[in-house]
């Protein structure tokens, strides 16, 4: 069985410090449209971190996805390595049209053009 749902992505973390359950949704792209996620995962700024994406459909059915260890650097750095290699990724596969949504808002307002926070 495939992690998180198979992907329809919902998530209960545990109780912990008077903090309740709550759900994580994905919204849909629009149709025929795809959509890539970034994020980074790290043990502080500066320290050891990781990042990763994932590149689903319009139905939520994932195509491409990566994590990879950038080693020691700054969360704005990883997230902008993340979201580089989504990118590469995506020109890989050759998907197209599609949404990228990050959750920096630095990087969100570094990238010219539209740009929104999810």
């Amino acid at each position: 069985m495939d992690s998180l749902a198979s992907w329809g992505i919902t998530c209960l973390p545990l109780r912990h410090n008077n903090r309740v359950p709550c759900s994580i949704t994905w919204p849909l792209p629009t149709f025929s449209f795809y959509k890539l996620n970034t994020d980074e995962s790290s043990w502080g700024n500066s320290r050891a971190a990781e990042g990763g994406g994932i590149i689903r459909t319009s139905m939520g059915i994932p195509m491409a996805g990566f994590v990879l260890c950038f080693g020691f650097a700054s969360n704005i750095v990883v997230e902008s390595l993340a979201l580089l290699e989504g990118i590469r990724l995506y020109l890989d596969e050759h998907l197209s049209p599609i949404i990228v949504e990050t959750d920096s808002q630095i990087l969100s307002d570094m990238i010219p053009g539209k740009a929104q926070v999810s």
